[in-house]
């Protein structure tokens, strides 16, 4: 878990904005998300040739996660999405 802590803490750094309670609610929801509910860390949908993160079949998918897991920043190794591959198209 202090692992998540320290990248989430970079991704914050880098990419959030808002006032200091807002990043820490936003924080406490990705530790939530990530560790207790098993949900994804981004909004999803049900549409998969419309939405990013979408749930088929009772797997969570992402499109994004097959480039984005490489980055050694990334959130994506502690989400349970799977990856969506590229067989879904791009926008």
């Amino acid at each position: 878990m202090l692992d998540f802590y320290k990248v989430e803490v970079v991704q914050f750094d880098n990419y959030a904005g808002g006032d200091i309670e807002t990043r820490e609610f936003t924080k406490y929801i990705s530790l939530y998300l990530a560790l207790i509910g098993k949900k994804p860390l981004h909004p999803f949908g049900d549409h998969p040739s419309k939405d990013d993160v979408f749930l088929e079949n009772g797997e969570y998918k992402c499109r994004g996660r097959i480039v984005y897991i490489k980055d050694e920043k990334s959130l994506c190794r502690y989400c349970v999405c799977k990856n969506a591959g590229y067989s879904f198209g791009f926008h």
